[in-house]
Formats: structure tokens, C-alpha cells, sequence
């Protein structure tokens, strides 16, 4: 975490002083707690290690990746405009939900949910992350396995 913090400061100050796009997405394991309550806390870390493979491999070089919270993963895209992003973030969400996760013998469904912003003039480091929590709390709240793109004055 103390990792993502020092990178998103120096991403912010690339995007002022550079003004290319950059990017925030927030992503959250669909239905993780029911993982750890049926199968087991051990379960739960093997879905966390092997989605946060999975996102790293499908990233660029440049992409920053770092779980945040629980189940929860931050993603910066610099030189990234939101638009650019909505293909790429629905990629990564079909890979995990098509890897095969078995547990004690059952195939269990995986689905991730992606709330994503792109920083604007106005913007603070709080101001964007907050933006990008409330598109990925409107991907949860409408169905989860979602991908929703929440551009500044939405």
C-alpha cells in the first residue's frame, strides 16, 4: 500500500506537469467473503494471488497495480484516457471469469467488478479515487461482473 501511495503521488505529478491522460480504476472481487465462508480463508488467498496474476500479466509495463483493501485492487493507467480503457478493462474481466477456479472438487465462478475515472484539471489524488469508488460501486450495485467508466461532472 505505502508502494501504491508513492506511485500515485508521482503519477500525479507527471499527469500536472505533463498533461497526458492518466487513469484510476478500482477493482473488487465479486462475492469474495462468500469464498472465504464456504471454502475456507487458504481458498480465499489462492483467488486473490491467482487474479492478481492475472491482472499483472495483462498489464502494460507502464500500468501500476497494488491491492488496496481486503479484495480490492488499484490500478493506474498513465497516458490512459478513460476511453481507451473500456476495452481492455472488459478483457481482463472475461479472463477471470473464465479461469477455472475448483474448490474441494467444485468449479466456482470468479467475476471482478471495475469502477474507472480519468483525472481532470480540478482533481486531488482523494477527489479521483472517490470518483472511481462510486463507478465501482454502481458496477456492484447493478449486477457486479461490470466494468463502468465514470468520467469528471458525471
Amino acid at each position: 500500500r505505502a508502494a501504491f501511495d508513492e506511485r500515485y503521488q508521482l503519477e500525479i505529478k507527471r499527469w500536472q506537469r505533463y498533461k497526458k491522460p492518466l487513469c484510476v480504476v478500482l477493482a473488487d472481487v465479486d462475492h469474495f467473503k462468500s469464498i472465504n465462508d464456504n471454502y475456507g480463508h487458504s481458498a480465499g488467498d489462492k483467488t486473490l494471488k491467482v487474479i492478481a496474476k492475472t491482472l499483472k500479466l495483462n498489464l502494460r509495463e507502464t500500468d501500476f497495480i497494488a491491492r488496496y483493501g481486503g479484495e480490492e485492487f488499484i490500478i493506474l493507467f498513465p497516458e490512459t484516457s478513460l476511453a481507451e480503457l473500456e476495452v481492455p478493462l472488459n478483457a481482463l474481466r472475461e479472463k477471470i471469469r473464465k479461469i477455472p477456479f475448483k474448490f474441494k472438487n467444485v468449479s466456482v465462478p470468479i467475476t471482478i467488478s471495475f469502477g474507472a475515472t480519468q483525472f481532470v484539471t480540478k482533481d486531488t489524488s482523494r477527489s479521483a479515487f472517490d470518483r472511481a469508488d462510486e463507478a465501482l460501486y454502481e458496477a456492484k450495485r447493478s449486477g457486479r461482473d461490470k466494468v463502468i467508466l465514470k468520467p469528471a461532472g458525471e
